[in-house]
């Protein structure tokens, strides 16, 4: 699983390097570290102090300046921006940026750690000390809690400690929980009480490599918890076919719950056919099909690639991919689907541009979804291009911010809804943070070496 090669790669970087600081966009020098702890109750944390963010070295990297040009019925227009090196404070954000360090040396070893940045004052704080390592980090939909696990390891890289954390935006732990055997990563909240955890060995089905993995619904503040069946008809497992692989979705294994527990997404088998798939709506407290989505996707199940559906903020609707097999090529679009499984088409993109297909993200709002085109058919893998759509009106604004991707990383919103943060792995080993303001239409490199993992409301 990815936690579990991520888990074991941060063990093993910590053990040939023995520290943690920060990279060349915030040098360990700027950063005052707080003495070395165990997570605490709430009442005895103390802030960490807080120094300014450090200037960038590669703020300057040229973006291709070429202004593209779409065809109408495509909607697309195009509001080219200089990536800038603006200082935050002049940027005129808010809230809490949580920033992973990324710094790789010159000896091959990489530096690890997790920073809070004030995005109003551009101070910072760092929350991790040597032998402490922070892992999946998702926001609260409300954007005032952040759940994580926290890895505690001795100087000969074995863990010692291991727990779920929930912390607000000062990095103050709310809830601490030891992380249980089988758990496997955390891959969402439902709601501001509730987070979905994928973990395995939960029903004895599942031991026996009946099921695919099951999730555990828990409140970490309560404890109450609730485990999710995937007893979905006709979903994909190995048993039906040589082929069929479920999707890891950013910690979700083969099905996406709303927030409400009465809608999951899952890849389905069309009707008695165990070579094709498509999309299905299921209604677990019914019991319930709702709809599928063979009209709008449909694939043989011997590919890997499932776009990931992402659920609106209010939970009204989704949005995913659609591939749809032509006479000449494959269509490839964004599509919007009601809980009833009502579809509306929300991009015209297929003969120009790529929408990559789990690389997007909603604002808060719902008014926008940021996300990434590149040139059809993958004609330049990892390379692309930096756009919002509009909801309301599906014109989309290709800002010609020029980047390089790598995984399934995604653009992550301001809580206002007015910015958000994307990654550019611009050199081998290296990569800079980009904020894009879609109202001020300004493009400023903010970090360097860093990966941003979620947006808070400031405390």
């Amino acid at each position: 699983m990815k936690k579990i090669k991520y888990l074991a790669c941060f063990l093993i970087i910590a053990l040939e390097s023995g520290c943690y600081g920060s990279g060349p966009g915030i040098s360990t020098s700027s950063i005052t570290e707080v003495p070395t702890r165990q997570i605490e109750p709430t009442s005895s944390v103390t802030d960490v102090p807080t120094q300014p963010l450090a200037p960038t070295r590669s703020a300057s990297l040229p973006t291709e300046s070429k202004v593209p040009t779409y065809p109408p019925e495509t909607r697309t227009k195009s509001q080219c921006l200089d990536v800038e090196s603006t200082p935050i404070h002049d940027i005129g954000s808010s809230g809490v940026l949580i920033l992973q360090n990324r710094a790789f040396q010159n000896d091959g070893s990489l530096e690890l750690g997790t920073l809070l940045l004030n995005m109003r004052s551009g101070q910072i704080n760092k929350i991790t000390m040597e032998g402490e390592g922070q892992i999946g980090h998702i926001i609260s939909p409300n954007r005032r809690l952040v759940a994580y696990e926290h890895v505690t390891h001795n100087t000969t890289g074995k863990v010692i400690k291991d727990d779920l954390v929930v912390a607000n935006a000062k990095g103050q732990p709310l809830s601490v929980a030891p992380w249980e055997e089988g758990w496997i990563e955390t891959p969402a909240w439902l709601d501001n009480e509730r987070l979905v955890i994928n973990a395995s060995g939960l029903t004895p089905e599942e031991s026996a490599g009946d099921k695919p993995a099951t999730l555990l619904v828990l409140n970490p503040f309560s404890g109450e918890r609730q485990i999710l069946k995937p007893d979905f008809p006709r979903i994909l497992n190995t048993r039906s076919t040589l082929f069929a692989i479920l999707p890891f979705w950013e910690g979700w294994s083969g099905v996406i719950y709303d927030p409400t527990l009465t809608r999951a997404i899952y890849p389905r088998f069309i009707g008695d056919n165990d070579e094709m798939y498509t999309y299905a709506i299921w209604d677990p407290s019914k019991r319930q099909l709702i709809a599928t989505l063979e009209d709008v996707f449909a694939r043989f199940s011997m590919g890997t690639d499932f776009p990931m559906p992402k659920w609106s903020p209010d939970g009204s609707r989704f949005v995913f991919q659609g591939f749809i097999p032509t006479q000449d090529s494959v269509k490839m679009e964004l599509y919007e689907v009601s809980r009833q499984g009502q579809t509306r088409q929300l991009t015209q993109l297929s003969s120009i541009a790529y929408v990559w297909e789990s690389n997007y993200s909603w604002s808060p709002d719902g008014q926008h979804i940021a996300m990434f085109l590149g040139p059809p058919f993958y004609a330049a893998y990892e390379k692309a291009r930096v756009a919002v759509l509009d909801m309301a009106t599906l014109n989309i604004t290709d800002y010609c911010v020029n980047i390089s991707l790598r995984g399934d990383e995604s653009p992550i919103w301001s809580p206002d809804g007015r910015q958000f943060v994307i990654t550019d792995w611009y050199e081998k080993d290296h990569r800079r943070v980009i904020l894009v303001d879609i109202e001020k239409n300004i493009a400023t490199q903010i970090a360097e070496d860093m990966e941003p993992v979620g947006w808070m409301i400031a405390p």
